[in-house]
């Protein structure tokens, strides 16, 4: 379950079953997106007040072994089973 409170008010603003890897840590970028991002599926969801679902990845490099994903100057590194992903734009 993902839920988002409004913290002004406390009023409870949307509370959804999403397919996300649980043992990995979220975290947000100043675009408004939220990352779930793990060597297996990989879910975005926009920050805001409604459930939206940006995009949905599998990096195929098996289930999740636990580590989160690093940022550092706008890419993503996320550790796989025997291989280091780094996600950037171009």
């Amino acid at each position: 379950m993902i839920t988002c409170w409004k913290i002004a008010t406390g009023e409870q603003m949307f509370s959804e079953h999403a397919e996300v890897n649980m043992l990995c840590s979220p975290f947000s970028t100043p675009d408004g997106r939220i990352y779930y991002a793990s060597s297996g599926k990989s879910t975005v969801l926009k920050a805001g007040p409604k459930f939206e679902v940006l995009a949905t990845n599998d990096l195929n490099a098996g289930n999740n072994n636990g580590s989160s994903a690093a940022v550092s100057n706008g890419k993503i590194f996320i550790r796989g089973k025997e291989t280091l992903f780094c996600i950037a734009k171009k």
